[in-house]
Parts: structure tokens; sequence; C-alpha cells
């Protein structure tokens, strides 16, 4: 095994002797994923990254790009790498996603601890990923050449046979230019993304009154207050796995079956139900509008 090239990595291989301790300690078995360059974003565009400040260079090269964010700074190009950049492995979230989901279900025996990379094995470079970025947005981004970061190594690229191997998993969506055109659908989104106007348009919303747009009310029932409907119940009606369809499924048989069916526009009782069994915060309720628009279509 190669020695951490840096504190955070010291870090992290210290997690995983204490995991691995413990499994010998008290039988249990684990495995430790070794993530390399997340990136990218849901294709659904609703499920993202999202924070202050950001660092991470897919997202800054896109806010750069479409004029929301300053130029973009390479750092070093005289690297011992083709042309001269870092060569970084990049994977997107929804192959990590499932890289966790085959972790979870593969068999190991008491005792057994296993560490595995979760990475494609194919370096891309930073001008290879400016390169995506103006593919994608149909944009040059600016940029500029600074010097190199201490402690930056010229190449980080997994060997990801042992997940192959052990977890039967391989990565389907981690092409450079799907993981940038997946992270700009979620940057371009109004409330999200990394840029100066994506920003302003969040701290304009949080200073604006919440108030309940207008809708039909809900009838109710018994002399009970109409059930109100949260935005994100209705959202995950199209985005659950089949992992929390199946929890789902032991809660409320009617619900899955009803989920299962595609239906479109759910009774109020079953949103309030779903969101319920989501464990979805009771904060800024939205009232349930029967002409609204299906998951997953434009609004």
């Amino acid at each position: 095994m190669k020695a951490p090239s840096s504190p955070y990595g010291d870090t992290k291989l210290a997690c995983e002797w204490m995991i691995h301790a413990q499994c010998k300690a008290y039988g249990l078995s684990a495995v430790a994923l070794r993530y390399f360059n997340a990136a990218g974003a849901d294709p659904s565009g609703l499920i993202g990254e999202a924070h202050d400040p950001e660092t991470h260079l897919i997202p800054l090269a896109i806010a750069a790009a479409l004029g929301d964010g300053k130029p973009l700074t390479v750092f070093g190009d005289d690297f011992e790498t083709p042309d001269g950049t870092c060569l970084r492995d990049y994977i997107h979230v929804n192959d990590l996603a499932a890289a966790h989901v085959a972790a979870l279900e593969v068999e190991l025996a008491p005792g057994a601890y296993e560490a595995v990379n979760v990475g494609t094995g194919k370096g891309a470079s930073v001008r290879e990923v400016v390169e995506a970025v103006a593919r994608a947005t149909g944009r040059p981004v600016p940029h500029s050449v600074g010097a190199r970061r201490a402690g930056d190594p010229p190449s980080l690229v997994a060997d990801a046979s042992r997940a192959r191997d052990l977890l039967g998993w391989e990565p389907n969506c981690s092409g450079l230019d799907r993981i940038v055109t997946d992270a700009l659908r979620w940057e371009a989104q109004p409330a999200y993304g990394s840029g100066r106007r994506a920003a302003a348009r969040r701290a304009a919303a949080e200073r604006r009154p919440k108030e309940r747009p207008p809708g039909p009310q809900p009838r109710a029932q018994s002399g009970v207050e109409p059930p109100q409907i949260h935005l994100r119940a209705w959202r995950e009606l199209r985005l659950l796995t089949q992992h929390e369809l199946a929890r789902l499924a032991s809660t409320s048989p009617t619900m899955i079956s009803r989920l299962e069916s595609g239906v479109a526009r759910p009774s109020p009782e079953l949103l309030v139900r779903l969101a319920a069994a989501l464990e979805l915060p009771e904060t800024e309720w939205l009232q349930h509008d029967p002409n609204a628009s299906r998951p997953g279509s434009s609004e």
C-alpha cells in the first residue's frame, strides 16, 4: 500500500486502522471505500454540491465559463504529466453511490475487513477538465496559470481492481464529459450552483418572507386541519432508490404499490405519509396543487 502524501490522507488511514481493529476485536465485518475525486451531480439536476467557499475544480470552471465566478486559476503547468497539469481520477457521484450499495450487500466473514479504491483507473488533467467544461457550456473558460500548491502530487489515479473483484462494481457514468454535463445541469439551477449569481439568489430568497403559494386547499376530514404538502416529498416520488422503496414497503404496502405504479398525482394523504416515512423536516410546507406538473417535468 502506498503511504499517504498529506496529513489528510494520514487521518483517513488512521480511521481505517481503527475500523480494522474493531473488526478483529469484536467479529465485525467492514468495507472501507477510498474515494478518488468525487464529481458531477445527479442527472435530475435536483441533487448536487452547494457549499461556500467552493474549492473543487469542475464547479469553479463552470462558474468561470458562465461568467458567474472568478477566472479559474490553474495551479502549475510544469508537472511531469502529458500536458504539464495535474492528473486526477474523477468518479461520478452516482457511481460512488452504487459502490456504497455494493459494499453493503457483499458478504464477508466475521472479522473480515476490506479497503477498496473507488475510481475509474483513468486520469484527466486540469487542462482536459477545462476543455470539457468549454465543450459543455459552449463558452471558453477564463483562466490563468499560477504557481504550484504545496503538497499537490502530479498524478492520483486509482487501481480499482479490488472493487471489481470483491464488489462486482464498475463505473458506468464516469466519463469526463458526462460528469461535466451533469454538474452543469446542477450548477445552472436558479437556487444552487457555486457562482456569484447563485449566491445572490440564495441570499435574496432567505430575505424574502415565507409565503405559501395560492392553490386549492385539500378537504378537511373530521375537523382535522387540511394537510400541507412538502415540495420535496412530491419530488421524492421520482427519486426513490430500490432500497428506499423496500423500506417504505415494510411501512405501508399501499404506499409502495402506488409508488411503483408510477402515480404522478398522489393524494395529499399519500404525500403526508411519504414525508413522514422519509423523515422530512416539517418546515416550509407547500400546499398540494392537483394541477402541478409531474415530478421531473418543467415546473
